[in-house]
Order: C-alpha cells, then structure tokens, then sequence
C-alpha cells in the first residue's frame, strides 16, 4: 500500500480503553462465580462483539467527521465495494457491523475452549482471557470504521 493510501490517524486509545474498562466490569458483574462455562462465554462472545461495535463506533465516528468537515480526510485512501455500501449512518452502520461480530466473536471463544479440550473457565482465567483478547478486537473494530468512513460518500451529503 503506498503511504498516500493510508488509513488517516485518529487517537483510538479512548474507544479501546472504554471497550477493554466494559469487557472487564462486565465479567465482574455477570460472570462472578467460580466457573464460567462454555456456554456462557459463547453468549458473553455474543454481546461482547455488538456492544464493542457500538462503543468504538460512538467514539471514532465523531472524529471522522469533524475530519470530513474539516476537509482533512485523505484524498487517496484504500476503497472498499462493501464498505462503500454500508449505511452512513453510524449506529446502523455499528449495529450491522456488530452482528457480524457477534457470530464471530463465539466462534473464536469456541475455537479457543475446542482447542485447548476444555468445557468451562475459571472466573480469574475468563477475566484474563476476556482482557487479553478485548484488546486486539477493539482495535481492529475501530480501524474497521475508520476504514468505513474514508470511503466516498461515507458521509450524508456527500456525493460517492
């Protein structure tokens, strides 16, 4: 990729500290026995993936537009066909894009649980676990929208 077709910069520090700060509480709120099972985490993947979504989306979305009306988005950024056709809207766009990773995010955790032979967690491990990988997905959520919004057309008014 040329350095011309990068990604924009935008301080997604807030989101991914907001995202992992929830994905922590929330263990400790709805996961506070001594074993959380596999089917708990696969539903615990479930409202992780929509609710991460909806967090980064709230909080990078606005920097993306004040960079859009500001003008200082990249002219040259990488397109995407199904990114483009996406709904301008944020919280349509964050909740489509949150049930994708609500199917995904349970078939990670039972990949991980199938892999390593195990049917349940140790509260401490699932916190651990939780923390570990909220990270990494937050991360790529909030370049998932960033990369979104440099698309043409991304913004209403805005012709593709």
């Amino acid at each position: 990729m040329k350095k011309s077709q990068r990604l924009p910069y935008v301080n997604n520090a807030l989101a991914v500290g907001i995202t992992t700060l929830i994905a922590a509480v929330s263990v400790f709120v709805f996961h506070r026995r001594d074993v959380v099972s596999l089917h708990d985490m696969l539903v615990d993947g479930a409202i992780f993936g929509i609710t991460t979504m909806l967090i980064d989306t709230a909080i990078i979305y606005p920097q993306m537009k004040s960079r859009y009306q500001k003008g200082i988005l990249p002219a040259e950024a990488p397109r995407s066909v199904i990114l483009k056709r996406m709904p301008r809207n944020p919280a349509l766009f964050a909740l489509l894009v949150g049930l994708f990773f609500a199917a995904l995010m349970p078939a990670f955790n039972y990949i991980f649980m199938r892999f390593y032979e195990l049917d349940a967690l140790a509260f401490a491990s699932f916190l651990f676990w939780r923390v570990v990988y909220a990270v990494p997905a937050s991360v790529y959520m909030a370049r998932l929208i960033i990369f979104r919004y440099v698309q043409p057309g991304a913004f209403a008014g805005e012709v593709a």
